[in-house]
C-alpha cells in the first residue's frame, strides 16, 4: 500500500495519546492530525477550521473517532474532501445533535465505501440507533462491525486490526 492514511481522533485532547498509538500500530505511512483546539485547551472542536485543515492534505484513506468523523462528513458534504474510503470508529449520534452538527444531513447518501465500528451499546449511540440512523440517511457502500462494548473508548489494538483488515 502505497497511500497515506489520515488519522482523525476525538474531541477530547485525550485523543491524541490513543490515535498515536493506533498509527504506531499500523504497518504503512500515516498523517496523525492534531487538532487546533487541542493546542489552546478549548473544549469543543472547531469543525470549519479542521475541514480546512484536512481539505489541505487531499486524503484517499481516512480512519477517524466521533468527532473526526464529524470533520470527514463535513468536509465530504462540502466537497472539500474525498476520499476513497473511510473507517469510522464511535459514530458520536448524541454529542451531535447536543453541539447541533447535522450529523443526518452529512450522511445523506453517503456513497464513499465506509466501515462503521460502533460499540454494542455505547452511551454516544448505540450499534443499532447507527443502523437506523445509516438506512434513514440512504447510505450506500458500507460495512457495520459491531464490538462489544458499553463504553465510547475503542481497544487500540481492536482498531489497529481493523484497519488494517480494510486498507489492505
Amino acid at each position: 500500500m502505497s497511500k497515506t492514511i489520515v488519522l482523525l481522533g476525538g474531541n477530547s485532547s485525550e485523543n491524541k495519546d490513543w490515535i498515536e498509538r493506533i498509527s504506531r500500530l499500523l504497518p504503512f505511512p500515516t498523517h496523525t492530525v492534531v487538532y487546533e483546539h487541542w493546542k489552546n485547551n478549548a473544549q469543543l472542536i472547531n469543525l470549519d477550521t479542521e475541514v480546512n485543515r484536512l481539505e489541505q492534505l487531499a486524503p484517499t484513506i481516512i480512519f477517524a473517532k466521533s468527532a473526526g468523523i464529524l470533520v470527514t462528513l463535513k468536509g465530504a458534504f462540502e466537497r472539500k474532501v474525498s476520499p476513497e474510503r473511510c473507517i469510522f470508529a464511535g459514530v458520536p449520534l448524541h454529542w451531535s445533535k447536543k453541539n447541533n452538527f447535522p450529523l443526518e444531513q452529512w450522511l445523506l447518501n453517503w456513497k464513499i465505501p465506509t466501515t462503521f465500528i460502533q460499540n454494542s451499546h455505547d452511551p454516544a449511540g448505540s450499534v443499532e440507533e447507527l443502523k437506523l440512523l445509516l438506512e434513514e440517511c440512504n447510505v450506500k457502500n458500507f460495512k457495520l462491525t459491531t464490538l462489544r462494548g458499553e463504553t465510547h473508548d475503542y481497544p487500540v489494538d481492536e482498531i489497529a486490526k481493523d484497519i488494517k483488515e480494510n486498507i489492505s
